[in-house]
Order: structure tokens, then C-alpha cells, then sequence
């Protein structure tokens, strides 16, 4: 009897997920294929300490699609953000140069790196990772730029891009709000809501 319990409750969880899924898919576009002009919505959720881990997208594109679309995103638009940015913030540094692309490496934006960008790239990717693997404990978290202006010091040149991507009022709010709501929905406590009382319920939090 148990086990016939627990296989309606997967099953229905199940059906739950493909419901959710559905519903989420237009929004979660930028986290299947690469999008430039979508790229803020991306990069929002890796730097939200809150949303950083990306369970959410891991439920939905599978693990190594995310750990594609990360590097995707890191290659293309948030270690230019950064280099960018440390240059704005160290106009004394010196200068990088551009160099030829590697033949073959149609994803790189950068080419062969002299050894002042392979420096720079180490010093802002071990800013970033230690970002990535800080444990943030519910408890502490609080508004996104807040945490950020806190740790400022701690990741000053991660910190100033974060500034200009959560900015963004409208994009932020609407992708947090997404996947508040995608979350809710998936956790343990509503798996037994039933597929009736879930559309209902989707329809009190979207309206």
C-alpha cells in the first residue's frame, strides 16, 4: 500500500514539473541557446547570491546544460563586463592589446591572450569563483544588492558589475519572480496540491 502511495505522489509530481516546465519555457529561452540581447536575465540569476546555484535552470535544461550556458555566458559577456570594469577601475593598468582569434575556437572572443590578459582573466575568474563557492545560508541572505554592497571590498570588481546588471529594475524583478514562483511550486510541501488546485494556484500567483 505504501509503495502504490509513493508512486501516485512521484507520478503526480511528475505531472506537476511538465505543468510548471511548460509555463516557464518562453522564460527560460536564454538559459537553452546563448542570446546576447537575453544575456542580463542569465547573468542575474549566476550573481544572485539567492539564485547562484541555478537549481532551478538545473531542473529544467538538465546539469550539462547549464555548465555549457555558464561558460557560454562567462565567455562572451560577463568576462568582457569584468575586464571592462577592472580597466574603469584601475585606468593605470596596463592596457590589454587584441589579439588574432584561435583558429578553430569559434567560441572564442578573446584569441591567443598575451600573459598581461591571461593574468587578468586569472585574477577575475578567482573573484568570480570564490563568489561561486561561498555558501550563502538562507538566514543571511537579503536583498540582492545589499549583500553586494556589504562584500564589496571582498569582490570589487564582480560587485561593480553586479551594480549595473541588478539595476536593472524590470528585468531583475520580473526573472526573480519568475523562479520564486517555479520554486514554490517544486518544492517538497506542494506535492500534494493536485493538478487542479496547481493550475489554480498559478493563476492566483500570476493575476
Amino acid at each position: 500500500m505504501k509503495g502504490d502511495f509513493e508512486s501516485k505522489l512521484q507520478a503526480l509530481w511528475v505531472c506537476m514539473m511538465v505543468k510548471v516546465q511548460a509555463a516557464l519555457a518562453p522564460f527560460l529561452a536564454f538559459a537553452s541557446t546563448y542570446n546576447a540581447s537575453k544575456a542580463h536575465n542569465m547573468l542575474a540569476l549566476m550573481l544572485d547570491p539567492h539564485f547562484k546555484s541555478l537549481d532551478v535552470v538545473k531542473t529544467f535544461v538538465g546539469w550539462e546544460k547549464v555548465i555549457h550556458m555558464v561558460a557560454k555566458y562567462n565567455n562572451k559577456t560577463l568576462l568582457p563586463l569584468l575586464v571592462v570594469t577592472f580597466l574603469f577601475l584601475n585606468p593605470n593598468s596596463d592596457g590589454l592589446t587584441k589579439a588574432t582569434p584561435v583558429d578553430g575556437d569559434k567560441d572564442s572572443i578573446f584569441g591567443a591572450m598575451t600573459s598581461n590578459e591571461v593574468t587578468l582573466h586569472g585574477l577575475l575568474l578567482n573573484e568570480l569563483n570564490l563568489f561561486r563557492h561561498l555558501h550563502v545560508k538562507p538566514k543571511d541572505f537579503i536583498m540582492p544588492l545589499t549583500w553586494w554592497k556589504i562584500h564589496d571590498a571582498q569582490f570589487l570588481n564582480v560587485s561593480s558589475v553586479v551594480q549595473q546588471l541588478l539595476g536593472i529594475h524590470g528585468s531583475y524583478i520580473k526573472t526573480k519572480r519568475i523562479f520564486n514562483i517555479a520554486r514554490n511550486l517544486t518544492s517538497f510541501r506542494h506535492y500534494k496540491l493536485g493538478i487542479d488546485n496547481l493550475d489554480k494556484l498559478v493563476m492566483i500567483m500570476k493575476n
